[in-house]
């Protein structure tokens, strides 16, 4: 069973990922990291040449292929992953979701370092970079809370891998 990270930019899905392959001894797969290694160009090129749309139907390409290819792997995905071409429905029905559901300030603080690699956020910053991510956010939740879990992320130091590995754990 494959394990779905999915949450907005900057929730840490990446990061957990990492950790929660060491706790449960189980490989992580980084689904940005598959979609340009496999295409040659980084996501923000991906946008900037091809637009959204383009992206979004590698995303679903790459995820499908992923799916097949790595079934007991821990995958973080994109941000907007969940939302297009059915994504959600295709992680839920072959694995675990699990949403990382950060507050908009510890959104800001982590990606305020991180804009020119973030397409969506247009070099934002401050309160404007908060409401960005509020306008982003809220479409997407409807989706995220979809998800067979969530982790609420309050603070900074949540050991977020430990709390879905316990999760993990008790349903296997």
């Amino acid at each position: 069973m494959q394990i779905f990270l999915i949450g907005f930019m900057g929730s840490g899905k990446s990061f957990t990922a990492k950790a929660l392959s060491e706790l449960l001894d189980r490989p992580y797969l980084d689904l940005d990291d598959y979609i340009e290694k496999r295409g040659g160009q980084s996501i923000a090129q991906i946008f900037k040449f091809g637009g959204e749309q383009h992206f979004r139907k590698i995303e679903h390409d790459s995820l499908k292929a992923i799916i097949k290819e790595y079934p007991n792997h821990i995958i973080a995905t994109g941000g907007g992953a969940p939302v297009f071409h059915n994504n959600l429905e295709l992680m839920k029905a072959c694995g675990l979701t699990v949403y990382l559901d950060a507050t908009i300030d510890i959104l800001a603080k982590r990606l305020e370092n991180e804009l020119l690699n973030r397409p969506l956020l247009q070099n934002a910053t401050g309160e404007k970079l908060k409401v960005l991510i509020k306008t982003l956010l809220e479409p997407r939740l409807s989706y995220y809370q979809q998800c067979h879990i969530a982790v609420e992320i309050m603070k900074e130091d949540l050991p977020v891998a430990k709390i879905i590995a316990k999760y993990f754990e008790n349903i296997s």
